[in-house]
């Protein structure tokens, strides 16, 4: 019996010996201060938590006293808890119709030219490649795609200068233009483009700010798969006019028309990240959402806010098959599950770029690519990913106008 009270009374001693020298830790290893968002716990560890009866679990103050304790039970010191509210965006899930135009002119394709002596191939020969963007001309600013072929077609064969950016190196290349047989035209074998336009799916805006995000991925040039240098850009309302649905690994389609007369904002930003802008015009919507954090995102049920037809946006279930944390705009695997959007498209088709994705009533990403081998599943970028980046476009223009 009195072996068993020893034990007893060194276990307790040891005990007591852990709790105490735990408290002296933490007291003097854990911060004094936290921050969280509104609705959530403060993230303090497994070993320490908040007091549940100072706990700021909803709380609309900005700043509060509480008490850490070990375990939940033994103090350990006070902290003080910032509480930030959520960021609120409001979801559309509306398709829109984007234009840009390129900084410079990209250079899409290089063909030869037929003369009198045979083929001939001048750009090829100057050392132009697939992707140059042609920056001046003789010097001076090209105010396009045409006036570059109206300068050649005017050159009567003389050499023409050229300015162009290749993978960040800025090049001086020569070229001497050719006379076409059939047309007697002069020409340099150069298929080139000054702007870019498609259809795409807005995320969200901001109501404050008025600043809008859209397809969670950058606009490319459909030739060279190179992301578009953006100069201006504009955003209009559009009319779904069909869908392709995806199959035999080619990516499905969203069709659609635009009027230049809709205009409802200008693009600001081209990224990895997604296009970004201001609103002139609101478009459809479904209504203000928290934003979630990446950490909060579960495997499981979520839904698809997309539009497919003109009766505006509407919600599709679908399943957070994975969650990602590696590239930018690649951060979920998403799979529709939804028989309505499976009959209708397929799956995730191109236009559907930027599709908000709500789980437990907040947002939590926007879809950015479908996989071509199985048109139901695709990628997703995270809400706050996106939301960050408009911040940043919002912050850039506050700092123009001042």
């Amino acid at each position: 019996m009195k072996k068993i009270f020893k034990i007893i009374c060194f276990s307790a001693i040891v005990f007591c010996l852990l709790a105490i020298s735990s408290v002296a830790a933490g007291s003097c290893l854990m911060p004094d201060s936290f921050r969280t968002l509104e609705g959530s716990s403060p993230d303090t560890g497994i070993i320490f938590k908040i007091a549940a009866d100072s706990q700021p679990v909803g709380s609309t103050e900005e700043k509060c006293e509480c008490e850490l304790r070990l375990l939940g039970v033994l103090p350990v010191k006070n902290v003080s808890v910032t509480v930030e509210k959520r960021p609120k965006v409001v979801v559309c899930g509306s398709v829109f119709a984007l234009r840009m135009s390129m900084q410079g002119i990209c250079v899409v394709d290089i063909d030869s030219v037929i003369t009198a002596e045979g083929e001939k191939r001048p750009a090829l020969d100057a050392g132009f490649m697939k992707g140059d963007v042609i920056t001046a001309v003789n010097g001076a600013l090209p105010d396009g795609a045409e006036e570059i072929g109206s300068i050649i077609s005017g050159s009567g064969g003389n050499a023409v200068t050229f300015t162009v950016t290749r993978a960040d190196t800025s090049l001086l290349l020569t070229l001497t233009p050719a006379q076409e047989e059939s047309t007697g035209i002069y020409k340099a074998g150069l298929w080139l483009r000054d702007s870019a336009a498609g259809i795409g799916t807005m995320t969200f805006y901001d109501q404050s700010s008025g600043v809008f995000a859209g397809l969670g991925h950058c606009v490319s040039d459909a030739d060279t798969g190179m992301p578009v240098l953006l100069s201006k850009g504009e955003a209009f309302s559009a009319t779904i006019t069909g869908i392709r649905k995806g199959g035999n690994g080619k990516a499905g389609e969203l069709t659609g028309a635009f009027v230049s007369a809709d205009l409802i904002g200008d693009i600001r930003l081209n990224s990895d990240r997604g296009v970004y802008g201001f609103l002139s015009d609101t478009p459809a919507d479904v209504g203000e959402y928290e934003l979630a954090e990446p950490a909060e995102i579960e495997t499981g049920p979520a839904q698809i806010v997309a539009s497919i037809d003109n009766e505006g946006p509407k919600f599709y279930a679908v399943d957070i098959k994975k969650i990602l944390n590696g590239e930018d705009n690649r951060n979920l695997v998403v799979r529709v599950t939804d028989t309505r959007l499976l009959a209708a498209s397929g799956g995730i088709v191109q236009g559907m770029s930027g599709s908000p994705i709500i789980q437990n009533g907040r947002l939590i990403g926007a879809v950015t690519h479908v996989l071509l081998d199985d048109s139901a599943t695709g990628y997703a970028i995270f809400a706050k990913t996106m939301y960050n980046a408009a911040l940043t476009v919002a912050q850039q223009q506050t700092k123009n106008a001042a």
